[in-house]
């Protein structure tokens, strides 16, 4: 079996694949530990999808509708918009025909033998993705031969140290689908936040925004600047800074509310703090940081703007974020 021919035998496999069901592991690899999370998704040609990732007690739901994706944080009781002309399932690799795509748009893809797990019969492939960084810098595939669908996905960075490996559990190909799992009860109205999913570069947020921005110049070993995107809120524009490595986190910087005044974050505005909150230290200002599961949420008010820092993060390295940024 030659490359070419594989890629196109996975394009015809796609085009075959009306739905399919999907269990599977992603265990994030570091040098002193490893953390496990645990993914389900559910897809519908042609573009409704449903992901829901759990990993210790933090829980993610991403619902695609095929025009807005959104983003909802039980533990959190928080949720967000994003609206986007592009099928954003084909670009997320934790979805099945995002693996695929993937496959199809690498930069090299090489058949480097076969084995055989439970009487399953599998390729082995080496494989440089299109997008390379320094987390995320080869891969190493075992494809099942028949359904040409993943089996595990070892990823390495650029030191050739693994970094995340993919385990799929069960794929469930062209079986009818519960609609309901593709509709959710969220109001628009409520929600925290309206993204633009497009990619954008530090010159083109700067030039849309009418306060300075402020970048750290401490990130914790592993971390980097992986996207920036744009909030639309009611009298209000905020930028998020996406960062991803070994814990994934966003950094917000909105600018203030209508008529000058700050916006809320809770009761902080007020002075008061949620229960279990507690303010912390950041160099001449003061900021409040919150634990719930695996996420932790650190905010602060400077000079009529509004910060905050929330992800996978230990609160030790978020105030250390945090007190590093600069103009």
């Amino acid at each position: 079996m030659s490359s070419e021919r594989l890629a196109s035998n996975i394009e015809k496999r796609m085009e075959r694949v009306k739905t399919y069901q999907v269990r599977m592991e992603m265990e994030i690899v570091s040098f002193e530990s490893s953390q496990v999370y645990n993914l389900e998704q559910w897809f519908q040609s042609p573009g409704l999808y449903r992901l829901e990732v759990t990993g210790g007690e933090a829980r993610q739901v991403i619902i695609g509708s095929g025009e807005d994706t959104w983003i909802y944080h039980p533990e959190l009781k928080d949720y967000y918009k994003i609206s986007s002309p592009h099928q954003e399932e084909s670009q997320n690799p934790f979805l099945l025909s995002g693996f695929w795509e993937n496959l199809l748009q690498a930069r090299e893809l090489h058949i480097t033998g076969e084995e055989t797990h439970d009487s399953n019969a599998f390729y082995i492939l080496e494989v440089t993705p299109k997008e390379q960084t320094s987390q995320w810098h080869r891969e190493k595939i075992w494809l099942e031969k028949k359904k040409l669908v993943p089996f595990i996905i070892e990823v390495y960075d650029d030191q050739e140290n693994l970094r995340t490996v993919f385990r799929y559990k069960e794929i469930v190909l062209n079986e009818e689908i519960d609609p309901a799992l593709f509709e959710s009860d969220f109001s628009w109205e409520e929600a925290s936040a309206e993204c633009d999913v497009l990619s954008l570069t530090l010159k083109e947020v700067k030039a849309a925004v009418d306060f300075p921005l402020r970048l750290p110049s401490y990130l914790p070993p592993g971390a980097e600047l992986n996207l920036i995107t744009m909030a639309e809120e009611p009298g209000h524009r905020a930028v998020i800074f996406h960062y991803r490595g070994l814990g994934q986190f966003s950094l917000i910087q909105q600018e203030q509310g209508v008529e000058g005044k700050p916006v809320a974050f809770g009761d902080a505005a007020n002075g008061a703090i949620a229960p279990g909150a507690k303010k912390v230290p950041l160099g001449e200002e003061q900021g409040i940081i919150q634990e719930d599961g695996e996420i932790t949420t650190l905010y602060w008010y400077t000079a009529g703007k509004k910060y905050i820092i929330t992800g996978e993060l230990e609160p030790e390295q978020m105030v250390k974020v945090a007190s590093s940024l600069t103009h």
